[in-house]
């Protein structure tokens, strides 16, 4: 199982969707299995994070992060 934690995507406005998407495609390249949602992950909005989400088969993960209206689990808090 290849599994990635936080720092996946970077922090910083230069780093945006481009780059993102671009290692999201490295790590499926590598057979990655899950990426769990970090800071980093969330730095850029949760729209920002959605769109990447989208863009990939990787599941990512958080067993602690939720909805704010509905209180329920923004994703699946395992694979």
């Amino acid at each position: 199982v290849l599994f990635d934690s936080p720092l996946v995507l970077d922090n910083t406005r230069s780093a945006d969707e481009y780059k993102a998407k671009n290692i999201i495609k490295g790590y499926e390249k590598i057979g990655c299995d899950a990426i769990n949602i970090g800071g980093y992950e969330l730095a850029g909005g949760v729209k920002f994070l959605q769109n990447i989400m989208d863009s990939t088969d990787i599941p990512f993960i958080s067993a602690n992060l939720r909805n704010k209206s509905t209180g329920k689990l923004f994703t699946d808090p395992y694979v």
